[in-house]
């Protein structure tokens, strides 16, 4: 994570690093509710975790 945020931030776009546990909706919550606060609303938001395979796509999948 730290390598990629200093490739992007080289590049001269700013980049924000957070740390949270995806299955845990809640805490997800909290990291968004927290990066509101200090910084502003967001606007991406990437998780990476892992591949889902699913003819759904995420806006219609359960957080479950």
């Amino acid at each position: 994570m730290d390598e990629v945020a200093l490739q992007i931030t080289n590049s001269g776009i700013r980049v924000d690093c957070f740390v949270a546990d995806v299955t845990d909706h809640r805490e997800l919550n909290d990291l968004v509710n927290k990066i509101e606060s200090d910084i502003g609303p967001v606007e991406v938001l990437v998780t990476l975790v892992g591949v889902i395979n699913n003819s759904q796509t995420i806006l219609k999948m359960d957080v479950e």
